[in-house]
This record gives structure tokens, C-alpha cells and sequence, in this order.
């Protein structure tokens, strides 16, 4: 068998397809090979296996970044932020509903407060008519009724109402001693609880503060790591492997699922939702699938949806389904994907946080994550994709009117 010489042009020329093949084959080394010899039989193996996939993808993240060099350090400084933004994001949601709780618990104790001083108005009000009904009979008292010498039915009838009178009236004191100490109890609460209030709005007001510090490093960071792609030109070559890798984990996470015991909700199976999917997060539609993308001179096209929303808005999971894949991936930012059964898979990436975990049973509905623009999209938006036995299909028909009205 004879042996083919390759030359220094050959080399030259082709060098970014020799990066990528470079760049599959440190994937495959990777990733587990005997994944699809020894499929999961239960939902628990699936999971470890889903927790395998995850750290995996990690290990060969690391490893591309050191290949890559300069790029590949910028790419790692990159992510390390977009987590922080992730976390902070994570913390100032939790702040938020803290102080939703506290506002609404202020409320209450506020309207109890009212309450309180209603019911001690009437106690004073009735004491006060006790007392000019007690002005009015003069000085009647029952030693006087006894001297006088009047009728001995009459004087018993007398000091058993002014025994009466007297009860009532000290049953009004004790009530309105009881209110009064309400009253202050909820008044010391709603004192704790505002003092509660400022502690957590002026935590709200520092996170927010390394929060936009964070955001103006990731700022210099991207256009670092834009200058760095431009200048070496492989603009493109970036798309494809970011690409590759996608493939690479879709293929990965199917081989982690398969022949799992249907544990899907199976009177409802992911196709006969087909024209019925609500969009994902409510915004504007940028891009569609099969659109060319920008800066690829008509060499590649979207494989999914790119929406535009205010950033911090929430993103729903389109169906139920289990979350196979939640993390940092180069080119989506933080990315989550969901087993919807019958090989379906949704995926949403450029979240600027996450809020479930690989294994995590989801709702069609559920809040999974929040708008951003991580992984360095170039405004707050969702890329969201659908794919079946791991090849991108096109979401429009399975949205149906809710996405012709975008």
C-alpha cells in the first residue's frame, strides 16, 4: 500500500478544515465511547449519564480553550463572567421576591393595624358613653341610695345595675388595654419588617452594582475576543466549530437517553403538539429557520429562531419534557436543552440565567431561564431550536398561528 506526501501548501491552504477535523477528533476522544453499546434502562441511569455528558463537555471546553490560545483564554474569561452574571442575576431575582414577600407581609400587617385602631375606637367610644351615662347620674352612688332610706326593691334594683355598669365598664378597660398591646406588637413587626425591607433593597442596590462592573469586563472581554477572530480571520471557522460541538453534545445526550422506559407523559406525546407549541419567551422575531446569518457571505443559515426580548425576561419550556442539558457552551452562552421523548429536543440558548438543573422534570410553561445575551450574542435575545433524532427541523409549524402573529 503505497503512502500519499502531503506538501506545505496543501497545508497552508487547508489548514482551518484540518482544525476542524482536530477539533471532532478531541470530541470523540472525549466523549464516552461505548455510550451507545451499553444503553441507560432507567431513569436514574439516564440521569448519571446526562451528569457524565455534562462534565465531559466541561473537560473538552478546557481542552479547546488551551488549543485555541489567545482566542481560547478569551473564550474561558468570557464564560467565567457570563456565570457571574448568571449568579448575580440568580441573586437580585431572589432579592426581588424577598422583597415582594416582605411588601406583601407590610400590607397586611398595615391593614391589621387599621383594624386595631378601629376596634379601639369603638372601645373608647363605648367607655366615653359609660362615663357621661355615669356623669349623668349624678352622684347617685349606692351608699346614698342605702341613706335615703328609699324603697328596698327600688335600692336593690339600683346597685344591681351599678354592678352591671361597673363590670362593663372595667371589661371595656381590659379591652382596650388588650388592643393597645396588639397594636404596639404589630407596630414593633412592621418596624422589623421595614428594617428587613431596607437591608435586602440595599443588597439589591450592591448586586446590581457588580452586576453592571461585570457586565462593562464582559464589554472589554468580547471586543478582545471580536479583534482576535477578525484578525486571524476565521469568523466562519468559529461558526463551524461552535457547530460541530453543538452536533457533537445533541449526539451525545441522545446516546445518554436511549432505550430509557418511557416515562413521558404519553397521552399527550411531543408530536400530536404540532401547530400548538407556544412560543418560548414573547418578543420580536429577528431571524428564522434557513435565513443566512450575518458575516457568512450566504455560507451558512439559522437552524432555529433568534427572538429579541427585554433582557431579564422569562423563557418558558414549550413542552414538558426532562432537562438534559444545562450549562456554558461556547457560541450559545448559557444553554439548556430538554428531552421532549419520540427523539425530540428543544434548545434555548443566550440565557443570562438558569433555573434548572440536568435531570429536572419541567412543564410545558415552566420558567427555565432569563433573557440575555450570553455567549456573546449581540443584544438580549433567545436562540431556540427544535430538532428530531438530532437534526435541526424547522419550529415555524409546530408554532403555528402563535408565531405567524411575530
Amino acid at each position: 500500500m503505497g503512502h500519499i506526501v502531503v506538501g506545505i501548501p496543501w497545508l497552508a491552504h487547508n489548514r482551518p478544515m484540518i482544525a476542524r477535523t482536530l477539533s471532532i477528533l478531541l470530541l470523540l476522544a472525549v466523549l464516552p465511547p461505548a455510550a451507545a453499546d451499553t444503553p441507560p434502562k432507567t431513569s436514574e441511569e439516564a440521569e448519571q449519564r446526562l451528569s457524565q455528558v455534562q462534565q465531559q463537555m466541561r473537560t473538552l471546553r478546557r481542552l479547546l480553550e488551551q488549543k485555541r490560545g489567545e482566542q481560547g483564554r478569551l473564550q474561558a474569561e468570557l464564560r467565567r463572567q457570563d456565570r457571574r452574571i448568571a449568579r448575580l442575576s440568580r441573586s437580585l431575582r431572589e432579592i426581588d421576591r424577598k422583597l415582594a414577600e416582605l411588601r406583601h407581609t407590610l400590607a397586611v400587617k398595615r391593614r391589621e393595624r387599621r383594624d386595631q385602631l378601629a376596634i379601639l375606637e369603638r372601645h373608647r367610644q363605648a367607655l366615653a358613653d359609660q362615663l357621661r351615662t355615669a356623669y349623668r347620674i349624678g352622684d347617685q352612688e349606692g351608699l346614698k341610695l342605702l341613706l335615703n332610706q328609699q324603697d328596698p326593691a327600688l335600692v336593690g334594683r339600683m346597685l344591681a345595675y351599678y354592678q352591671r355598669f361597673n363590670t362593663a365598664r372595667l371589661a371595656r378597660i381590659r379591652a382596650i388595654n388588650e388592643a393597645l398591646a396588639d397594636l404596639r406588637a404589630i407596630e414593633a413587626e412592621i418596624g422589623r419588617k421595614q428594617q428587613n425591607l431596607e437591608q435586602k433593597q440595599q443588597q439589591k442596590r450592591e448586586a446590581l452594582a457588580r452586576l453592571k462592573a461585570t457586565r462593562k469586563e464582559r464589554q472589554r472581554t468580547l471586543k478582545a475576543l471580536s479583534d482576535e477572530i477578525r484578525r486571524h480571520g476565521k469568523a466562519l471557522e468559529t461558526l463551524a466549530e461552535d457547530e460541530q460541538q453543538l452536533q457533537a453534545l445533541i449526539a451525545s445526550i441522545n446516546e445518554a437517553l436511549a432505550d430509557i422506559p418511557a416515562t413521558l407523559d404519553r397521552q399527550d406525546p411531543f408530536p400530536r403538539l404540532r401547530g400548538r407549541l407556544r412560543l418560548p419567551v414573547r418578543g420580536r422575531v429577528l431571524a428564522r429557520y434557513g435565513d443566512r446569518r450575518k458575516g457568512t457571505g450566504g455560507r451558512m443559515r439559522w437552524k432555529g429562531l433568534v427572538i429579541q426580548a427585554p433582557r431579564g425576561r422569562t423563557v418558558q419550556a414549550v413542552a414538558r419534557g426532562r432537562v438534559a442539558f444545562a450549562d456554558w457552551m461556547r457560541g450559545l452562552g448559557l444553554l439548556v436543552i430538554i428531552d421532549h421523548g419520540d427523539g425530540f429536543l428543544s434548545l434555548y440558548g443566550h440565557n443570562e440565567a438558569l433555573f434548572v438543573e440536568p435531570g429536572d422534570w419541567i412543564e410545558a410553561g415552566d420558567t427555565i431561564a432569563t433573557i440575555g445575551d450570553s455567549g456573546g450574542a449581540p443584544r438580549p435575545e433567545l436562540y431556540f431550536e427544535l430538532r428530531r433524532a438530532g437534526k435541526p427541523v424547522d419550529p415555524a409549524p409546530w408554532f403555528g398561528r402563535n408565531l405567524a402573529r411575530n
